[in-house]
């Protein structure tokens, strides 16, 4: 179910393992060793590794992702980033329409302002996810304890609204480092990925939006919209005339992860 590439987060053991090769590559310099260049290329491989699989949220080197469901049953899971805006009551009517059931990740200090919206979304049966409270462009670099706080304050508007704390979480951006990772411990929540990033908020063309998650859907992906995307609506049809065409149900993320089990 959780379909990253290690089943627990490994970034202790590698990072440990960087800075021994890095001692061992020095050492050798030092010693005037030939070795040493094969040493100086392990470590500059094991820090890019490190640093590539921050931005790659299925990588589970940091924290423990899940980013599909079971591909056994027809089942998927089409989350929201970003929200609650104005088109999210549009996003709520077209779900409506079809007899969907979608997962929001919710922006806390946009909660306020759009708390009717928040209702709904709860009052609807769909899910309920935190993606931080600001959605700080710097939130992979705050400290811990800043996270946690930008977490906990998230997660505490969207109680006081609906009277459910979220279990689920993802991270802004998609990024996970060693910070992130300490001040997810504070919690009991699931972290989100996905299967299928739909670049809606950087691509222009619906068709071209539509064409690509229609080539990644399958049974047990976890789609990844915008409520915020200028397209999210025309996509969001097409999308769910597709899964109705080829008999995948869009599920809210706490069937879609119940039924996986």
């Amino acid at each position: 179910m959780h379909s990253s590439w290690f089943r627990k987060p490994v970034h202790k053991v590698v990072s440990w393992l960087t800075i021994l090769i890095i001692i061992v590559s020095i050492t050798a310099i030092w010693l005037s060793l030939t070795v040493w260049p094969i040493f100086l290329i392990l470590s500059t491989i094991l820090i890019s590794f490190l640093i590539a699989s921050s931005f790659i949220i299925q990588s589970g080197v940091y924290i423990t992702t899940i980013n599909r469901g079971d591909p056994g049953k027809n089942t998927v899971a089409i989350t929201f980033d970003d929200g609650p805006c104005e088109q999210t009551s549009e996003i709520l009517l077209l779900l409506e329409k079809y007899k969907a059931k979608a997962s929001f990740f919710l922006i806390g200090n946009k909660i306020e302002r759009f708390k009717d919206i928040v209702k709904q979304i709860h009052n609807k049966k769909h899910t309920i996810g935190s993606h931080s409270y600001h959605h700080n462009n710097l939130f992979p670099l705050l400290a811990p304890s800043e996270i946690e706080k930008e977490i906990s304050d998230a997660q505490q508007i969207i109680k006081s609204i609906t009277g459910y704390e979220p279990v689920f979480f993802r991270p802004p951006f998609g990024v996970t480092n060693p910070l992130i990772a300490k001040a997810m411990k504070q919690f009991k929540v699931k972290t989100i990925g996905w299967s299928v990033r739909s670049l809606d908020t950087v691509t222009e063309s619906p068709d071209k939006i539509i064409n690509r998650i229609m080539d990644k859907i399958k049974p047990g992906s976890i789609v990844l919209l915008h409520d915020t995307s200028k397209n999210v609506i025309p996509v969001l049809e097409e999308l769910l005339l597709y899964c109705a065409k080829i008999n995948l149900q869009p599920v809210s993320l706490d069937d879609f992860l119940q039924s996986a089990h």
